[in-house]
């Protein structure tokens, strides 16, 4: 088993985690896991480690260093994105399938089981029937989590907030009119919950597009999610499908690890993500689809035979690139890597 990402499955998701992936110099693929305290995993006992200690707790997102003439690729990780909804009234419905389209684990919770089960069949991957305080003790610490409040009325507003306001997480969100934000925050307040605190909150809830139905509700509060999803920097670049490739024994062969090492211009994916090319032909995640990444999946294909590791420019600008159908524009570099299973 590769210990590698049997720890990046295993990491404390509420903890500053970073990993580092040697890919050019005399130790090309080494690795290393940081978290918070120190190295909770390297691949070989090397200087370079300690050279790049005290800077990795500023490590946000992507970043490539040098140390002792290599180069490191950092990047800040964390868990898959967890989307928790309070209230599966009308509006949740639809935020619960916009949710799925945009890979996040999706959790309801709802006191009402007539309101749960409408919750089941969008497809939530988790409900809870339960009072909202309880409920929301059953979801787990996480930085990324993303909480919404939409309940049916603003007890159950002071309730969600009151148990969320102090737990790891992303994005707190809450819906309500003027009137009813004022006065959950008054009784908050009065409870000794900090002002400042619950200005962080986003109340009212969602970007301002002049939304009226709950489909277009559910689109104003989920590109408010992706807007601080994004800013927030730190990448998501295992999903439990890939984490579940890398770690099984195959007898099917070895696979190969895609990862865009750099960006610039119109492409589609950012630093940091990943694709894995299984020998038998399998792919599991995605560096953008189209032309590139067939021609990155053959070079994967070839590496995993070669047992080499490579890293490949693809332009997608250009005459040859517009005709090759590389329509977004823009240049990558990715880092090939070969893992035998």
């Amino acid at each position: 088993m590769n210990l590698f990402f049997k720890h990046i499955s295993e990491m404390n998701k509420t903890l500053h985690n970073v990993s580092l992936m040697v890919i050019s110099g005399p130790n090309c693929g080494e690795k290393a896991l940081w978290s918070d305290a120190g190295y909770i995993y390297t691949s070989k006992d090397l200087p370079l480690w300690e050279c790049l200690a005290s800077s990795l707790s500023e490590v946000n997102g992507p970043i490539l260093k040098d140390c002792d003439g290599n180069t490191i690729f950092c990047e800040a990780l964390s868990s898959p994105p967890n989307m928790i909804i309070c209230g599966c009234g009308h509006v949740s419905l639809p935020i619960i399938t916009i949710g799925k389209l945009l890979g996040f684990h999706v959790t309801a919770i709802d006191d009402r089981p007539q309101f749960c089960d409408n919750a089941r069949r969008a497809c939530a991957d988790r409900v809870i029937c339960d009072n909202f305080a309880d409920g929301l003790k059953q979801v787990p610490e996480d930085k990324n989590n993303y909480f919404i409040i939409v309940t049916r009325g603003h007890r159950y507003d002071i309730e969600c907030l009151e148990t969320l306001i102090h737990r790891a997480h992303t994005y707190i969100g809450m819906m309500g009119s003027k009137v009813r934000i004022k006065a959950v925050k008054e009784t908050l307040i009065s409870k000794g919950i900090d002002e400042a605190l619950l200005d962080t909150v986003h109340m009212p809830i969602g970007l301002k597009i002049k939304a009226e139905t709950p489909e277009e509700i559910a689109v104003s509060i989920t590109s408010e999610i992706i807007q601080v999803k994004n800013e927030a920097y730190a990448t998501y670049s295992y999903s439990k499908e890939m984490l579940k490739a890398l770690l099984e024994p195959s007898d099917q062969g070895g696979c190969a690890l895609v990862t865009i090492l750099r960006r610039r211009g119109s492409a589609p994916r950012s630093t940091g993500t990943k694709m894995l090319v299984l020998e038998s032909g399998r792919i599991v995640g995605t560096i953008g689809g189209g032309c590139a990444e067939a021609a990155v999946f053959q070079k994967a294909l070839r590496c995993i035979r070669e047992n080499k590791t490579e890293i490949v420019h693809v332009d997608m600008t250009g005459r040859e690139a517009e005709e090759e159908g590389m329509v977004c524009g823009g240049v990558i570099d990715v880092f090939i890597e070969p893992i035998f299973r």
